[in-house]
C-alpha cells in the first residue's frame, strides 16, 4: 500500500472500520455503514473506494447495489471484485484528490 499514513488515518476518522485490500493489481479500501446523501435508498450501505486509475477513471466508488435516489446517475460499471458483485456510476474526479477527497466527491454524485 503506498498511500500516505495521515490520508489513510484521514478516511478512517471519518469512516471507522476502514479496511484495505488488494486485488488484481488495484488498491481498494471498504468502508463499511456509509451514511449516503439526500434521498438515496438504501439511506446506509457499505462502499468500496478503488484509488487507483480504473476503467478510464481516475478513481471508482463502487456500491454492492444500484442505489435509487433523486439524482439517477448513469449505472456504467458492474464487476466482481474480492467475489462480490460491485456496481459503479460514472463520475471523474480530477488527479491529486486525497482518499477522503475521492469518497467524499464521488458521493456528490448521488445528489
Amino acid at each position: 500500500m503506498n498511500f500516505p499514513q495521515d490520508q489513510i488515518d484521514e478516511l478512517k476518522q471519518m469512516f471507522p472500520g476502514v479496511s484495505y485490500a488488494t486485488e488484481g493489481g488495484f488498491d481498494y479500501f471498504l468502508l463499511p455503514s456509509v451514511k449516503l446523501p439526500g434521498s438515496c435508498q438504501p439511506g446506509q450501505t457499505e462502499i468500496l473506494l478503488c484509488p487507483n486509475v480504473r476503467d478510464g477513471y481516475n478513481s471508482r466508488l463502487y456500491f454492492p447495489n444500484r442505489i435509487q435516489c433523486g439524482k439517477s446517475p448513469n449505472w456504467n460499471g458492474s464487476t466482481f471484485i474480492f467475489d462480490k458483485q460491485w456496481y459503479a456510476f460514472s463520475w471523474r474526479l480530477s488527479q491529486g484528490l486525497r482518499l477522503l477527497q475521492m469518497v467524499v466527491s464521488h458521493l456528490k454524485g448521488l445528489q
